[in-house]
């Protein structure tokens, strides 16, 4: 006898194919966000298609209404619609496509990463790539070069697997949910010898990342230690260590590395010195001017670049223009504002950058809550992650490249997909009790 399948129950074989593959893709992310970002987005545009793809097999559309999903997407219709009326074909379809990246973290929330295995599986890989950054970090430092030949970059940070300086940032995004949480859990199982393991390896991570010589990194981690100390209880020893060993290096570094002194000391204080004149400073004036001048809707994707140059920028922000360069109409125009929230309001105005604060507050008391009710160290550690990158006050690539946003989403998809799970466990848990 001919067993008949429905085409709805191919459809959902289909699909649960797709879901496998999609979690066999973001667990060897990491590994390409550090060595090919074409292949990286390509992984997460997959991701996103086969999430729709899923959710129009199984006619769910809660997906779309629940959550911080609703503000994700009012976010992206106002960057689109800037996008639009700038008149830039290119501007126009590089908006378009933005969609991707919330569609990718949506998709390892509520359909990839809903298993401990799965998560865990990302997190190692994570890991992993941790310590291949710092494993080139220190041959680098010890042999002058990486495996691949290359030397310090000009300024003599540490470029660790990459040719370029990239190792800093790409180390943070891999320090706090990848290598601390191994110092962590050892912590946690108790004994002086367990505890001064523990201690030693989050010193020893400390001081690569000082090591690494790049300012804004070693001031995030930084940051990061400090929030650990204050959300994990069981992280306040190994934090002291290594917030003590990062401080003793800076101290020892004109004798350690020279370069790395000159760069995160008398560079840093020359800047702080001065900090509306420096490079940075006038970069923010500059973004800043542009958003005085289109403050609703900004001059959609990636206006910051490219109207900079335009002379009226120079001036118009009565309390900003003590500090403009008028005697260089190009100081302060870059690729990028080095600022997410800079980014979202010269791209989308202050009514984006008003949606993009709500959305960023959500994903932040999302994960806080959890992590309270549940004291789950991995969750802990995302959670300081994702608030140390959306710390306003700081220097940040684009967060629109997969460079940046790539790392940006895959940690807070893992952050979310696992406040989830943590959270309807602890619910089923108490209603069996109750």
């Amino acid at each position: 006898m001919m067993i008949q399948t429905s085409p709805r129950s191919t459809a959902l074989g289909i699909t649960g194919l797709l879901g496998t593959i999609s979690a066999v893709l973001v667990a060897i992310l990491p590994f390409f966000q550090l060595v090919g970002r074409a292949i990286a987005d390509g992984i997460i545009s997959a991701i996103a298609i086969f999430f729709l793809i899923q959710m129009i097999a199984e006619r769910n559309s809660r997906w779309l209404r629940e959550g911080w999903f609703p503000l994700a997407l009012a976010l992206w219709l106002v960057i689109v619609l800037a996008s639009a009326l700038s008149h830039s074909s290119h501007s126009l379809v590089e908006a378009l496509v933005m969609i991707r990246f919330p569609l990718f973290a949506r998709a390892l929330e509520t359909w990839v990463l809903t298993s401990q295995k799965r998560q865990m599986s990302v997190q190692l890989s994570i890991a992993a790539a941790g310590v291949w950054i710092v494993s080139q970090c220190w041959q680098q430092y010890l042999t002058g070069t990486n495996l691949m030949g290359h030397p310090r970059w000009l300024d003599g940070a540490l470029t660790g697997p990459f040719r370029g300086p990239r190792a800093g940032s790409a180390l943070l995004m891999t320090f706090f949910p990848g290598l601390m949480l191994f110092p962590v859990l050892l912590f946690q199982k108790g004994g002086p010898r367990n505890k001064l393991l523990a201690s030693a390896l989050a010193a020893f991570l400390a001081l690569t990342m000082v090591l690494v010589g790049q300012r804004m990194p070693t001031l995030q981690t930084g940051l990061g230690l400090l929030l650990c100390a204050l959300l994990i209880r069981e992280t306040r020893l190994i934090v002291a260590a290594a917030a003590g060993t990062a401080v003793l290096t800076i101290l020892a570094l004109p004798v350690l590395s020279p370069p790395a002194y000159h760069k995160l000391v008398i560079h840093f204080l020359e800047q702080m010195s001065d900090f509306p004149h420096s490079d940075y400073g006038q970069i923010y004036i500059r973004a800043l001017m542009m958003v005085h001048q289109h403050p609703i809707l900004g001059m959609g994707f990636d206006g910051y670049r490219r109207l900079c140059d335009d002379p009226i920028y120079q001036h118009g922000f009565p309390l900003l223009d003590k500090w403009v360069l008028q005697n260089n109409p190009h100081e302060g125009c870059n690729i990028h504002t080095h600022n997410f929230y800079l980014e979202i309001a010269t791209s989308g105005g202050l009514l984006a950058l008003a949606l993009f604060v709500a959305l960023v507050i959500t994903w932040l008391s999302t994960l806080l809550r959890a992590y309270l009710s549940t004291r789950d160290a991995l969750l802990g550690l995302l959670l300081v992650i994702m608030t140390v990158l959306f710390w306003p006050i700081e220097s940040n690539s684009s967060f629109f490249t997969e460079r940046t946003g790539g790392w940006v989403y895959l940690l807070l998809g893992l952050g979310l997909a696992r406040a989830r799970m943590l959270t309807i466990g602890q619910s089923a848990r108490t209603q069996t009790t109750g």
